[in-house]
């Protein structure tokens, strides 16, 4: 086990100690091990995101129906309509948070979940 520890090496012998381990790694094993880790670690992550983009899918609509509901007076639906202040909201490019900080403003006596479900479709609508 003491020829892993790289802390209670002599200089001179921590260089051929790297050198040794790099090559384990180089080795097909090596790689095999690695590969196998990494993806046990990048697999939480991938389901994590499909389920986001699941629900992101599920809470557009909703985002719709609220949008044109409560938004689309002074928007329109595509959020196409030039305002008073400026370009209209499809043509603005806005950062994420600036959207759900105003969707959470303006829908106060939604809940969480509406207010981000119409965030959602407001990213939609602006340019990429």
């Amino acid at each position: 086990m003491t020829a892993f520890r790289l802390t209670r090496l002599k200089p001179a012998n921590s260089r051929y100690q790297v050198l040794l381990l790099a090559l384990l790694f180089l080795t097909p094993a090596g790689i095999s091990l690695f590969a196998r880790q990494s993806g046990e670690r990048a697999a939480p992550a991938a389901k994590a995101a499909g389920a986001a983009a699941a629900s992101d899918e599920r809470l557009l609509p909703i985002g719709k129906k609220l949008f044109v509901d409560r938004c689309a007076s002074c928007h329109n639906e595509r959020g196409d309509k030039p305002l008073a202040s400026g370009l209209p909201l499809n043509q603005r490019k806005l950062d994420n948070s600036v959207v759900e900080r105003a969707a959470r403003g303006r829908l106060k006596s939604n809940t969480a979940e509406q207010q981000r479900a119409v965030a959602l479709y407001i990213e939609s609508l602006l340019p990429k």
